[in-house]
C-alpha cells in the first residue's frame, strides 16, 4: 500500500515537472520568435510582451522578457526611467554565459543611462563592456555592434573627446551601410554631424547632412533629427530664416510614432527666438504664444524662458501690461530660482507699466478731444456739402427739364412728320400694282398691232419687279436685319421675299398691309404664306421649334391696328 502511494506521488511529481518544463519551453520559443522580428515591428512586439503572463516563468525567461521589453520600448520611442531591471538581466546573462544577450543588456543599460543624463563615466563603462563582450566572443550581430559604436561615439562627444568620438561614429556608419540599414546609417551620420558641428568643422558637418539627404527614403524619426540638425546648423550660422524653415518642417512631420515625447512647444519657442533675433517682434509673439499653448495648461509646467521671451517682446512693442504679466508668470513658473536679469527686469517693467497706464489715460483724453473736433468738422463739412448739393441739384434739375422739353418737342415733330408721310404714302398704296396690271393688259393687247411695243412694255414690268426684288434681297441679307432676326439664317430653303413676309407676319402685319407694302395682291401674299409654312416644316435639323418661334403658325394672328 505504501509502495503504491509512493509510486503515485513520484509519478505526479514527474508529471508536474514535465508540465512546468513544457510551459517554460513554450514561453522561451515565443520570446525567441518575437526577438527575430523585434527590429521590424517593435510596436507590435511590445504589445505582445504586455499580454504575456509572466507569473511563474523561470529566471532565464524573466531576464529574456525584461531585455526584449526594454529593447521594444526603446525602438518604439518610449523612455525607460530605471536601469535596475536591465542591470538584473545583465547579471543573470553573465552568470549563464549568454554572451549575446549579455552584450545587448550592457548596450541598453548604457542607452538608458544616456537618456537619463547620468554621469558619462557610468554610461561609457557600460558601453565599453558591451564592446568588449562583443569582440571577445566574436558575436555576429552587426546592428548591435553599430549601436554600441554610435552610443560610445555620442558619449565621448558629450565629454568633448572629439578625437575618439569621430572614429566610433564612422565605424557605425560603415557597418549600417554594409548591412543596408538606411535608417540606422542616417542616424549615425546625423550624430557625426553634431560631432563636426561642435568642432566648428562646417564643411564636414554640411557634408554629413548632404549624405543623409541623398538616400531615397527617410523615415519620420530620421526626418525629425535631420531637420533639427539643419535648423541648428543655420541658426548657429545666423541664417535664421533658413533655420525657421526647417523648424517648421519638423512640426509638419506626420506618423512620428518612433518619438513618443514629440515636443511642439520647444520647436515653437525656437522659431520665436529666431524671430526675436531678427527683430520681427509680431512673429516672435505669435510663435511664443503657440509655445505656451502647446505645453501643459498648468503654468508650473511652462518653462520660464517661454514667458520671459513674450515679456521681452511685449515690452519692445510698448505693451507693458502684457509684458508685466508674462514676466511675473515666468517668475512664478521658475519656482525659487530667478535669474539676475529677471530680478532687475521686473521692477523696470512695473515702473514702465505704471507710466504707460497714465500715458494711456492722457492718450484716451486726447483721443476723445480729437474725436469731438473731428465730429464738429464733419458736421460742418456735411452742412456745406448739403448746401452745395442742393444748389447744384436745382440747377441740374432745371437743365434736365429743359432737355426733356426739347426732346419731347423733337419727338412730337418727328411723329407729326411720320404721320404726314404715312398719309401721303397711303394715297399711293395700290397704285403701283394697278399700274403694273394695266400695263400688262395693254402689253398683251398691243401685241396684235406691234410685238416690239408689247415686248418693251413687258420688259418695263419685269424691270420694276426685278428692282423691287433686289431691294427686298438687300434688306433680307443686311447685317442689321440678320442681327435682329437670328433664326432666319437656319431657313436656307426660303427666298428673300419669303423671309421678308415671314418677319412681317411676326411683326403682326395683316395680309392686306403686307400686300400694300410689297405692292402685291392679297391672294399672292396668302399663297406665299402657305408656301413658307410648308418649307419650314420640311426643313430638318433646326435648333428650335418653328411652331413656337414664328407667329405665322399661329391660328389666330394678332395684327397691328
Amino acid at each position: 500500500m505504501l509502495k503504491t502511494a509512493a509510486k503515485s506521488l513520484l509519478f505526479l511529481s514527474v508529471l508536474l515537472l514535465s508540465s512546468c518544463n513544457n510551459r517554460q519551453r513554450a514561453v522561451h520559443q515565443k520570446l525567441s520568435a518575437w526577438d527575430k522580428n523585434l527590429d521590424k515591428t517593435p510596436g507590435v512586439i511590445l504589445d505582445s510582451l504586455k499580454l504575456l503572463d509572466t507569473a511563474g516563468i523561470s529566471k532565464k525567461n524573466n531576464a529574456y522578457y525584461s531585455l526584449l521589453t526594454i529593447i521594444a520600448k526603446n525602438k518604439s520611442g518610449y523612455s525607460e526611467r530605471r536601469d535596475s531591471v536591465i542591470t538584473a538581466a545583465a547579471s543573470f546573462f553573465e552568470k549563464e554565459n549568454d554572451y549575446d544577450n549579455l552584450c545587448r543588456s550592457l548596450l541598453y543599460k548604457g542607452i538608458i543611462l544616456y537618456n537619463l543624463t547620468r554621469p558619462s563615466i557610468n554610461i561609457y563603462t557600460s558601453l565599453k563592456s558591451a564592446e568588449e563582450v562583443y569582440n571577445k566572443h566574436k558575436l555576429d550581430n552587426p546592428l548591435v555592434e553599430a549601436h554600441i559604436y554610435r552610443y560610445i561615439g555620442k558619449t565621448l562627444r558629450n565629454s568633448r573627446n572629439f578625437t575618439e568620438s569621430e572614429p566610433y561614429l564612422i565605424k557605425s556608419v560603415r557597418i549600417c551601410d554594409s548591412i543596408n540599414n538606411k535608417t540606422e546609417a542616417q542616424l549615425a551620420r546625423l550624430e557625426l554631424f553634431w560631432t563636426y558641428h561642435l568642432q566648428k568643422k562646417k564643411r564636414e558637418a554640411y557634408s554629413s547632412l548632404l549624405a543623409v539627404s541623398q538616400h531615397d527614403t527617410i523615415s519620420p524619426i530620421v526626418k525629425y533629427n535631420f531637420y533639427n540638425s539643419f535648423a541648428r546648423y543655420f541658426s548657429d550660422d545666423r541664417k535664421y530664416d533658413l533655420s525657421n524653415k526647417y523648424l517648421k518642417k519638423m512640426i509638419g512631420i506626420k506618423d512620428l510614432k518612433e518619438l513618443k515625447n514629440f515636443d511642439h512647444s520647444s520647436i515653437y519657442y525656437s522659431i520665436a527666438n529666431n524671430f526675436k533675433r531678427v527683430y520681427e517682434t509680431d512673429s516672435a509673439i505669435v510663435y511664443g504664444l503657440l509655445a505656451i499653448k502647446t505645453t501643459s495648461s498648468n503654468y508650473f509646467n511652462t518653462p520660464p524662458n517661454y514667458n520671459n521671451l513674450l515679456g521681452e517682446m511685449y515690452a519692445k512693442k510698448g505693451d507693458y501690461k502684457s509684458a508685466c504679466e508674462y514676466y511675473h508668470e515666468g517668475s512664478r513658473s521658475s519656482g525659487s530660482y530667478l535669474s539676475y536679469n529677471t530680478w532687475v527686469r521686473d521692477p523696470e517693467v512695473d515702473i514702465a507699466y505704471e507710466l504707460s497706464k497714465r500715458e494711456s489715460k492722457l492718450d484716451k483724453v486726447r483721443w476723445q478731444l480729437k474725436v469731438l473736433y473731428g465730429f464738429i468738422a464733419f458736421l460742418t463739412l456735411l452742412v456745406l456739402s448739403a448746401i452745395v448739393v442742393i444748389r447744384f441739384g436745382r440747377r441740374a434739375y432745371r437743365q434736365c427739364m429743359e432737355d426733356k422739353d426739347k426732346q419731347s418737342a423733337a419727338i412730337e415733330a418727328e411723329l407729326k412728320r411720320s404721320r404726314f408721310i404715312n398719309l401721303i404714302h397711303e394715297t399711293s398704296v395700290g397704285v403701283l400694282p394697278k399700274l403694273v396690271d394695266d400695263v400688262n393688259k395693254h402689253a398683251n393687247r398691243s401685241r396684235k398691232f406691234s410685238s416690239e411695243l408689247s415686248d418693251d412694255l413687258n420688259d418695263s414690268i419685269n424691270n420694276i419687279r426685278t428692282f423691287s426684288k433686289n431691294n427686298l434681297s438687300a434688306i433680307a441679307q443686311s447685317e442689321t436685319f440678320l442681327a435682329a432676326n437670328p433664326n432666319v439664317k437656319y431657313l436656307t430653303s426660303l427666298s428673300d421675299l419669303e423671309i421678308i413676309i415671314l418677319i412681317l407676319v411676326d411683326l403682326k402685319f395683316s395680309t392686306k398691309e403686307i400686300s400694300d407694302l410689297l405692292n402685291n395682291t392679297q391672294a399672292s401674299v396668302r399663297a406665299i404664306k402657305t408656301r413658307i409654312k410648308d418649307k419650314i416644316l420640311t426643313t430638318e435639323g433646326l435648333p428650335f421649334n418653328p411652331q413656337n418661334t414664328f407667329l405665322i403658325f399661329s391660328k389666330e394672328q394678332n395684327h397691328r391696328c
